[in-house]
């Protein structure tokens, strides 16, 4: 710097002049200058990092505007501002909540129906709500309801109940310009959801996804999420594999519910069917039903069917467990058990047979090959009626087994006639019992029955009662009739016989006759 201007003249200092200034110029002189000429650095100090730079006034104002736009709710914490405890008692009809964006319910609280928001900064579409539960006992968030200026939106219209400890996300949409009213959606649920300090900002779901008609301001997943979707063979697997998240579609859902259908599987619980099922028609290798040798219940289940340990089926009903028939002549079963049977004859003093059905054989219940007992029971007495002094010489109670659809041939071995009755038990109870007295008898005969067996007068079909046999032909007499394919009844006849058959001289004695057959039965043998 010269050494010629580095000095301050007396007399510049004698210009009697204000707001003067030194300052070096660009020759490095000192002169005075006006204050009002001063530059600054240029430098924006909101965005400075360089130590030691201030903040001019300006900048200070910017920075307060700022502070004093930023919206209430970008910061969800538990702070004074944000987080409101709700200390009410029953369903209460609104809350004011202007600048609050977490609200938390507390003991004694159990229902909300409205919000009342007046802060112009806190309506606007998309500010979001989180309500939650710190109660013990269910709350109930109503929906439409309340007098407060935003009422909830639910969708479906119902309540929505919030269980202890759940949280549920709400958005504003405000939609009356004239109260500053609107609605409140509903978003969803979470049992986890918390303001926390160390959570900063809020999510803004109106814009980033697509269209909702329930909430117009937040928008559905579709067409946002994507996923691979895992194929058929990927689904229908028999075997453990390590987690690929892969998605389901409905469609391979179907795939994999058709496919599950069609495999064998090993059903460990109890299925319970409220409707019917019908199982497939069994073939030469697969039967339709299949109930392995186990072991009975020890406690009775009326309809159920068991196989005891050596292959005996068994059902159980009315609290009484039944062996099922089986034809591997291990039981002896009944074909044949007719109800008690009670017939009283009108008096007779003639020759007369009086005959009574009492009971019928349906067909197919005798099969063509078997051995078998008829087993009876009944009783008798008879009393005199009239003024004749001549008893009958016989009273004969007889049994018959007669067909219905077809008729008996005549015997192969015997001289029965074709087409009558076939006797199966006689007895004359006037020969074997005291007058007035009650005659009872049990009675028994072997039944049996053959087909396509080789005789004396050739091929036959038919049933043998004692030491003789009959074939039983069709109706039209055209052939042998199988058994199985005929039905029968059993005929009860009363025969009284006197010596003077017509009562032609008046002197015979007029019986009474009551026969009760107490049982009449066809055991299968084998």
């Amino acid at each position: 710097m010269s050494t010629n201007h580095n000095r301050i003249k007396v007399a510049d200092l004698e210009t009697n002049k204000s707001n003067q200034i030194l300052i070096t110029n660009e020759k490095g002189e000192l002169e005075f200058n006006d204050v009002n000429n001063l530059q600054t650095e240029k430098y924006n100090a909101l965005d400075c990092t360089t130590e030691g730079k201030a903040l001019d006034a300006r900048q200070g104002k910017v920075l307060k505007d700022m502070i004093d736009n930023v919206s209430q709710d970008e910061f969800i914490t538990k702070t004074s501002k944000s987080f409101f405890h709700m200390f009410y008692i029953g369903d209460i009809d609104m809350v004011d909540v202007d600048d609050k964006s977490y609200l938390k319910f507390e003991e004694g609280m159990t229902g909300l129906k409205s919000l009342n928001i007046q802060d112009s900064k806190n309506l606007y579409h998309g500010r979001d709500f989180i309500l939650k539960n710190g109660s013990l006992t269910n709350v109930t968030i109503f929906h439409n309801l309340g007098s407060g200026n935003f009422k909830f939106n639910i969708p479906g219209a119902n309540n929505l109940v919030l269980k202890p400890e759940e949280s549920a996300h709400f958005v504003m949409r405000a939609i009356n310009n004239t109260n500053n009213g609107g609605l409140i959606d509903y978003i969803g649920i979470s049992a986890t959801v918390d303001a926390t300090p160390s959570v900063k900002g809020t999510l803004k779901l109106a814009g980033d996804l697509e269209g909702s008609a329930d909430f117009p301001t937040v928008k559905g997943l579709s067409g946002k999420l994507t996923a691979v979707i895992a194929t058929d063979s990927e689904t229908q697997i028999t075997q453990t594999v390590s987690e690929d998240n892969k998605m389901v579609s409905r469609s391979k859902l179907l795939n994999w519910w058709t496919w599950i259908k069609s495999q064998a599987q090993t059903i460990s619980g109890p299925w319970n069917f409220t409707n019917k099922v019908t199982l497939a028609a069994g073939n030469t290798t697969t039967p339709s039903l299949f109930i392995p040798n186990g072991t009975l219940t020890s406690t009775l289940q009326n309809g159920a069917i068991e196989r005891d340990s050596s292959g005996k089926l068994f059902t159980t009903r009315n609290n009484a467990r039944y062996r099922l028939l089986e034809d591997d002549g291990s039981i002896i079963s009944l074909l044949v058990n007719l109800p008690p049977n009670v017939n009283t004859y009108t008096p007779s003093a003639i020759t007369n047979t009086t005959t009574t059905v009492i009971g019928n054989i349906p067909l197919g219940t005798i099969p063509s090959i078997f051995v078998g007992r008829i087993g009876m029971y009944y009783s008798t007495y008879w009393t005199e009626s009239g003024s004749g002094n001549i008893l009958p010489t016989s009273i004969k109670v007889e049994y018959y087994l007669r067909v219905t659809n077809g008729s008996f041939d005549g015997y192969i071995w015997g001289t029965v006639p074709q087409g009558v009755d076939y006797l199966i038990y006689s007895n004359d109870f006037l020969n074997t019992t005291t007058h007035l007295s009650t005659f009872t008898k049990n009675a028994s005969a072997t039944i049996f029955s053959k087909r396509n067996g080789s005789g004396q007068n050739g091929n036959y079909n038919g049933i043998g009662i004692q030491e003789s046999f009959k074939n039983i032909r069709t109706p039209d007499n055209s052939n042998n009739q199988d058994v199985i394919n005929c039905s029968f009844q059993i005929v009860e006849k009363i025969t009284h016989t006197y010596a003077d058959s017509t009562n032609s001289a008046g002197k015979n004695v007029a019986v009474n006759v009551n026969v009760s057959t107490d049982a009449f039965f066809i055991e299968k043998i084998r």
